[in-house]
């Protein structure tokens, strides 16, 4: 505890409010049901994540998991408290290690994110935010990029995430849903 592990610039969806959050922990609450992004990047492995408690976002340190991989092999060399030599042979990362508050079905303790980065458009200090897609977006965030896939250019070729500036709305509760509002200029 306490030995200078922070969270990078990220996008809060507590309570179906986005919130921007800078590397220090100060909040900038977005005060619309939506939020234009454009995505700069992402980790196209499954990332991991287990907090090893119950999210307390009040707590300090309480959004800050124990144990992550980024690769979804093994946990990180910068994670606090490693869970297991690898993923696959973690107990955390089996159905039914833990069950969802929300609707009482058995699943994994260890959670499965997919991690992006994006910026706000018209943000004058460009900053780089991380977001991080929950399993239950997944299908959606996967409606997207076919959608997405789908669409040509007058080359033939199809736009990149990066191409477009892309809506996050709630679908419902914790739930995104991404659609494509224009063309980054």
């Amino acid at each position: 505890d306490n030995l200078g592990r922070t969270m990078p610039p990220r996008l809060s969806i507590d309570s179906n409010r986005f919130t921007l959050i800078d590397s220090g922990g100060n909040e900038k609450p977005i005060n619309a049901l939506n939020l234009d992004v454009v995505m700069v990047d992402l980790n196209m492995k499954v990332s991991k994540m287990f907090w090893g408690k119950e999210y307390n976002a009040n707590e300090a340190g309480g959004d800050i998991p124990v144990c992550w991989s980024d690769n979804g092999v093994a946990p990180s060399s910068q994670a606090a408290t490693p869970q297991h030599a690898t993923c696959l042979g973690c107990a955390h990362n089996v159905i039914g290690s833990a069950i969802s508050k929300f609707s009482g079905a058995k699943i994994k303790a260890c959670v499965d994110m997919k991690k992006l980065a994006f910026i706000v458009p018209g943000d004058p200090d460009n900053m780089i935010f991380l977001m991080t897609v929950k399993p239950g977006s997944f299908k959606n965030w996967q409606t997207y990029i076919n959608f997405l896939k789908a669409q040509k250019f007058t080359d033939g070729s199809s736009p990149d995430l990066s191409d477009v500036v892309t809506r996050l709305e709630f679908e419902s509760q914790g739930v995104l849903k991404f659609s494509p509002v224009a063309p980054v200029p």
